[in-house]
């Protein structure tokens, strides 16, 4: 299954995704490779498009739940290196990511608001 998303969407999903996979497998009980077998079919300065194969689907679910990359864009906000504009687009880009992960059946719950 392939799923495109924008490059704001991409970036919250990329945090936990790429960067903390096992975590994502903990979390799941899973093996680390379902989540390792998401890959970047496609990427340009529009969009990105991720193959998903069948059974890792779920781990995409959870790279936009579990997500703390907000959270860490909350205390950048609050630091002054992150414009509370910006803070704003990432949230929205968070559910917009979440509703297209639903629309295609997926049971995906919110990103944390914070």
């Amino acid at each position: 299954m392939f799923f495109t998303f924008t490059p704001t969407e991409w970036e919250i999903i990329e945090d936990r995704l790429i960067g903390v996979p096992d975590c994502i497998a903990d979390a799941l009980e899973i093996d680390i490779s379902v989540v390792e077998a998401i890959k970047v079919y496609s990427k340009n300065h529009k969009q990105v498009t991720l193959l998903v194969p069948q059974g890792s689907e779920t781990a995409l679910a959870d790279a936009l739940e579990g997500s703390t990359y907000l959270a860490s864009s909350d205390d950048a906000v609050r630091c002054g290196q992150l414009s509370a504009d910006r803070f704003r687009k990432l949230r929205k880009a968070a559910r917009s990511a979440a509703q297209k992960l639903r629309d295609a059946g997926i049971d995906c719950g919110d990103v944390p608001a914070y």
